[in-house]
């Protein structure tokens, strides 16, 4: 069965050995086939990609041609196989063959036509104002000027001549002129019958044009001018990569431009860094500029103050991490420690106190201590201060003034307001470092806050203030337990008044008596209490400048009653009656008021004498007393009265009597009297009736 099927085939088998040996055989110079036309048939010079394939050509070198133009040459491989590509040359605008040329003697076989239109090229797809763009066009009609566009077709940025238009190609340069950031197309237009014509989008893209400065640091201002922007657009200003928090933000003109923008450089380490100017339009488009922080600042707060002086240094602009160490006029500061400069180049140094030195500006510097010409210098002014030993005192009180931040090269003198004060030394020196010490004596002045001045004479002044007080003391003080009297003698000293000032005394509104305080206002004055009422008083001592004061308290305890003595209890007196009673003491003195009464409620008074200073009164003539009887008796009394005006209570009243009555006839003489007046009435009555009897 296979022997069968193997004989059927063989004839055929032979049949195909024979047709490959003849292929082998076949000379060279046999056509090929394109099995693929060119692809694609039309385009653009210099841009544009053709595709050619084919079979059947003869092994070896081969050529493309593109009109009489060799576009592409190599070599065939073994099967005769074609598959290659080439670009579109610069041929001018219209139609052309392509064709295949192998090895063969055969004549070139046609691949097809391809027809090539007008196309232009930019060096760069976008750029902004003021750059130069070359634009190269191709496929154009040769020989033949060519005009270059941008945007509108109005004014042409370019022109190529026909001698710069060779084989419809030109290459020409513009500069993007004035316009807001948008796509423009760049045209191209010949000036053939039929003019040939291309376009291609441009983007403009911002710029900045100018800028003030592109090294300095922290703090300082930046002005930025630019264009390209959108028209009427946000434009924000950043620095380095913080794009959320803008600097400042603008508008840009119809024109994209922005205006003379200024903005101030932010906390930074020393180095370079990026000016950001984003269109907020787009926020993807942007124009950066390098700034560089290369310079170094701190600043001493407060800048100036007296030796002692707490101050904080703080900086900006230093290296990130750096070590800084500080001096104080070129040399180490004494006391102050190293400080590690922040990410950002920031520090802050606080408790740093000015060391003693003299007046004037000195230079606080910060320094980098591992790059020592990384430093920043402030100047902290040194004002003049002195200190006084007491601050209070009275005149003749002497004050030792130590002071400092003064010059070295002065001569320090002083004053108390504007007295010039005496000083020892007399020419107190002041030390290289700005410093002195002196002593004084105060004068006599005004019990106040006064001021003392020192003054080195090379414009340098210092002040500190002085209380100047007053020393007075009145003796004997009063109280309530210890109360005043009348007449009694106060002494009233004092120190540190008015020099050679009238000191006055009061009592009251009621003067007491003056004396003059000698030269460092020292005084010394005895005076009496005059008779006043009982109760508070004030007593005033002044100079007409500066008043003390002191409370007095005039006793207030009344007399005792006096005893009576004369005329005795239910006597009869004879007139004139003489009144006498014992003596009251009493610290203020005494008077009497001595009253005779009609009854024993003293409201019918017979007589009152006010004011007796004796224990003892004589009733005058014209005072004489009127008789009465026992049972109307007069009463008498006496009451005391101090000089501070105590009314003391009255004793008990005595009655008396004064002249004749029948009361004063004693019973005795009644009776004798009687019996004889009725003996003599008797005798009388028997006479006359006897007498009548005998007529």
């Amino acid at each position: 069965m296979r022997l069968k099927i193997f004989l059927r085939t063989l004839p055929i088998m032979l049949i195909t050995a024979l047709l490959g040996i003849g292929a082998l055989a076949a000379p060279v110079g046999a056509a090929g086939t394109i099995t693929q036309t060119i692809t694609p048939t039309s385009g653009s010079p210099a841009i544009t990609q053709v595709s050619i394939a084919g079979t059947g050509f003869a092994p070896g070198a081969y050529t493309i041609l593109f009109n009489a133009t060799v576009v592409n040459s190599g070599t065939i491989p073994a099967g005769g196989a074609l598959n290659v590509t080439f670009v579109v040359p610069a041929l001018p605008k219209g139609a052309y063959a392509v064709t295949v040329d192998d090895s063969s003697a055969d004549p070139a076989v046609a691949a097809g036509t391809f027809t090539v239109n007008q196309t232009i090229l930019t060096s760069v797809a976008n750029a902004p104002i003021g750059a130069t763009v070359t634009v190269n066009g191709y496929g154009f009609n040769p020989n033949v000027a060519v005009n270059v566009y941008f945007g509108a077709l109005t004014t042409p940025v370019a022109q190529v001549t026909s001698l710069e238009n060779t084989n419809g190609s030109f290459s020409k340069q513009f500069l993007v002129p004035q316009a807001p950031r948008a796509n423009y197309f760049i045209t191209a237009t010949d000036a053939f019958t039929t003019p040939a014509s291309a376009n291609i989008l441009f983007a403009v893209t911002p710029r900045i044009t100018a800028i003030s400065a592109e090294t300095g640091g922290v703090g300082d201002t930046v002005t930025i001018n630019g264009d390209g922007f959108t028209a009427l657009g946000s434009v924000s200003f950043f620095f380095d990569s913080d794009t959320t928090t803008a600097l400042t933000t603008v508008t840009a003109n119809a024109s994209g431009i922005i205006p003379a923008t200024t903005i101030t450089i932010p906390t930074a380490a020393r180095g370079v860094h990026t000016i950001i100017v984003r269109d907020n339009t787009a926020t993807a488009i942007s124009v950066t500029r390098l700034y560089t922080i290369n310079v170094s600042k701190i600043t001493v707060s407060p800048t100036s103050g007296q030796v002692g002086t707490s101050v904080t240094i703080s900086g900006n602009g230093f290296n990130s991490g750096g070590v800084i160490d500080f001096e104080f006029d070129g040399a180490a500061f004494t006391g102050v420690t190293s400080i590690t400069a922040a990410a950002n180049g920031t520090f802050t140094k606080t408790a740093v106190i000015i060391p003693t030195t003299s007046a004037g500006a000195h230079t606080i510097t910060a320094r980098v201590t591992s790059d020592p010409t990384v430093f920043a210098n402030a100047t902290f002014t040194v004002n003049s201060r002195i200190v006084i030993t007491p601050t209070t005192g009275t005149a003749g009180t002497t004050v030792t003034i130590t002071g400092s931040g003064f010059s070295p090269a002065g001569v320090m003198s002083f004053t108390y307001d504007a007295t010039p004060l005496a000083s020892s030394p007399a020419t107190p020196t002041i030390q290289a470092n700005g410093t002195f010490s002196a002593q004084v004596v105060i004068p006599g002045a005004a019990a106040a806050t006064h001021t003392i001045y020192a003054v080195d004479g090379m414009g340098n002044v210092a002040t500190a203030s002085f209380i100047s007080t007053i020393t007075a003391t009145l003796t004997p003080l009063t109280n309530t337990l210890e109360p005043g009297f009348v007449g009694q003698e106060i002494t009233a000293a004092g120190t540190g008044f008015m020099p050679n000032s009238t000191v006055t005394i009061r009592l009251g509104n009621t003067p007491m008596g003056s004396v003059v305080a000698n030269a460092t206002g020292t005084f010394s004055i005895k005076f009496k209490i005059d008779a006043i009422p009982a109760g508070a008083y004030v007593i005033f001592i002044s100079d007409g400048t500066t008043t003390k004061q002191f409370d007095y308290i005039m006793e207030g305890n009344a007399p005792a009653a006096p005893t009576l003595v004369t005329p005795a209890r239910d006597a009869k007196a004879e007139q004139p009656v003489v009144f006498d009673w014992n003596d009251v003491s009493d610290p203020s003195g005494v008077t009497y008021t001595l009253e005779v009464a009609l009854d024993s409620s003293f409201t019918k008074l017979a007589l009152k004498k006010d004011g007796l200073t004796s224990s003892k009164y004589t009733m005058t003539e014209a005072e004489k007393l009127e008789t009465v009887p026992k049972k109307a008796p007069y009463y008498w009394r006496v009451i005391a009265r101090d000089g501070a005006g105590n009314v003391g209570a009255a004793g008990s009243a005595f009655t008396f009597t004064v002249g004749f009555s029948l009361e004063d006839i004693p019973m005795w003489a009644w009776i004798t009297g009687g019996f004889f007046v009725v003996v003599i009435v008797g005798g009388l009555l028997y006479y006359f009736t006897r007498r009548r009897s005998m007529y």
